[in-house]
């Protein structure tokens, strides 16, 4: 089953219901799920501040396509 021109960012739920000759089952259970893609590549990182001790980093944040980016890794 295809489900096209969902909303970025919305919650959907899905239940399903089989049925035959004899009548339709009973429902399923339902499952959320969020219309959204991976969050795009971040900016390349730049030093905000260093000393002999320390660098400070910053980037231009990822596009989250529909879900909060909740975790940057920085190697």
């Amino acid at each position: 089953m295809l489900n096209s021109g969902l909303t970025t960012g919305v919650f959907y739920q899905f239940k399903v219901v089989a049925v035959n000759d004899v009548g339709d089952s009973e429902m399923s259970e339902s499952h959320r799920y969020i219309a959204a893609a991976m969050p795009s590549q971040p900016g390349k990182p730049y030093a905000t501040s260093t000393s002999t001790v320390k660098i400070d980093v910053a980037w231009t944040a990822s596009d989250a396509n529909g879900s909060p980016i909740t975790l940057y890794y920085v190697y």
